[in-house]
């Protein structure tokens, strides 16, 4: 029951990163509230499939959905559609191969994510965290935005790395203990309010620009305005 909680979360943040990154980088052909709505749903379904352990079947319709979804909710061909859903597959992939690496370093068994919810929660939130990490890199360069707009943007990358290097370093340390209910349920919401964290940082910051530029939008449009009555 708590692998299942676990991961209601982990799809929950898949759901904002996916969508995140999507409108960021695509022109919109849905209204914003359809788009929630069709993700949300999505996102219900994988997790859904997830549960039943076919992993096959759960990649398949991964990919088939996020490729469906950003053909029909952005104003995208379905070549770009197909690209994207296969980037998201590849990155998630690679992530999830480096941390298992990560996981049976720190366990010296493979079997103990299946036997250790606070192993599971462990090398599953750091997956996550490189994964967002990763699509953040990418949909920077794809975005093509002005370099004045993103020049303190490489500075939120101190909050994954340094989220990673905590989770590793507590997860080391308590790793010669025996944790109790208590200790576990306290590091699961630690894990899980980190890897939330994280995103609310990249959300906050595009925000705040997409304020600042219409800001700056607006004074220009005063002063050109002034201009006008002055002659």
């Amino acid at each position: 029951m708590t692998k299942i909680f676990i991961d209601i979360f982990m799809y929950l943040f898949e759901f904002l990163m996916v969508f995140y990154y999507s409108d960021i980088l695509f022109s919109e052909k849905k209204n914003r509230k359809t788009r929630i709505v069709m993700f949300l749903l999505n996102t219900t379904f994988l997790g859904c499939v997830y549960q039943l352990n076919i992993t096959y079947l759960n990649i398949a319709l991964m990919f088939l959905s996020y490729t469906l979804l950003f053909y029909f909710l952005y104003d995208i061909s379905f070549k770009t559609a197909l690209f994207h859903s296969l980037l998201f597959l590849i990155v998630m992939f690679a992530t999830e191969i480096i941390t298992s690496i990560i996981g049976v370093a720190f366990f010296d068994d493979f079997n103990a994510l299946e036997k250790n919810i606070s192993a599971y929660v462990f090398v599953t939130v750091i997956s996550k965290l490189l994964y967002f990490s990763i699509m953040m890199v990418i949909l920077k360069f794809l975005a093509q935005k002005e370099s004045t707009d993103n020049k303190f943007f490489w500075l939120l990358f101190v909050m994954p790395l340094s989220s990673m290097f905590i989770l590793i370093c507590f997860r080391y340390i308590t790793y010669q203990i025996t944790l109790t209910q208590i200790m576990n349920v306290l590091w699961i919401v630690s894990c899980i309010g980190i890897l939330f964290a994280n995103i609310l940082v990249f959300v906050i910051y595009e925000f705040s620009l997409k304020n600042s530029n219409e800001l700056h939008e607006i004074k220009e449009i005063q002063r050109q305005q002034e201009q006008d009555e002055k002659y």
